[in-house]
């Protein structure tokens, strides 16, 4: 009688596992079916401008400096950012705007080692390049892969984006990322939701059911899995 309860008592067991794999294997077939009809069919990855800053090493005063460099960039460009009505606008000033932004970012560099401002040390070679002293500091237009984030109540999914990427010195330290259009980080410490014309951009450059999906207002189980799928890859 013993031997029989074991028996079934495994054979439950087994049944269990075979249906928790069945259900974790359905999931994961519907995460990434959901990220493959998203990626080529929502227009949020044509209609944004995402911002990436990529720090030197993971040192202390290297992460501390990389937002030194967030704050000096977003104050550069918040200009254009105000005056610009789509994604596209906006890229082609920054693409304009390279040389600039470098200088920008390795001038606050200067400051924060204590270096003399200004002279052909810190001057950029007109390719999106600039010297601080310490670290070479790189500003490009790219188009790079972004993991899924959620600001506020408007999610971003995974996926390839046009971002504005600067990087400092070998750029192998933790990086802070988020959008600059539609206008979301420009008061970076209070990046958790879109300004006012970045809600009105979204509603111009976004289609309306796919607008509902990014702000939950439809589709929330699938966004869920979604979420969970693409949380297994970050």
């Amino acid at each position: 009688m013993n031997a029989k309860y074991y028996q079934k008592d495994q054979k439950n067991k087994s049944v269990g596992i075979v249906r928790v794999a069945a259900v974790v294997l359905i999931l994961l077939s519907a995460g990434l079916l959901y990220q493959m009809y998203v990626e080529t069919h929502f227009q949020i990855y044509d209609s944004a401008l995402r911002f990436h800053v990529r720090a030197a090493s993971d040192a202390p005063e290297d992460q501390r400096r990389k937002l030194l460099v967030r704050d000096a960039v977003l104050w550069e460009i918040r200009p254009e950012a105000d005056q610009a009505e789509s994604a596209g606008e906006l890229v082609e000033r920054i693409e304009e705007m390279l040389p600039e932004i470098a200088d920008v970012a390795a001038g606050i560099l200067r400051e924060d080692y204590g270096e003399k401002t200004g002279g052909s040390e810190g001057e950029s070679d007109g390719s999106g390049g600039a010297d601080c002293g310490a670290y070479r500091v790189r500003a490009a237009v790219v188009r790079e892969r972004f993991p899924l984030r959620r600001y506020g109540n408007m999610l971003f999914p995974a996926g390839e984006y046009t971002a504005l990427r600067v990087d400092i010195g070998a750029a192998r330290g933790h990086n802070w990322w988020c959008a600059i259009y539609p206008e979301l980080c420009y008061n970076a410490e209070e990046s958790s939701s879109l300004s006012g014309k970045g809600k009105k951009d979204v509603e111009r450059d976004v289609p309306g059911e796919e607008r509902q999906v990014l702000f939950g207002e439809k589709g929330r189980f699938r966004m869920k899995i979604f979420e969970w799928f693409s949380g297994l890859w970050e």
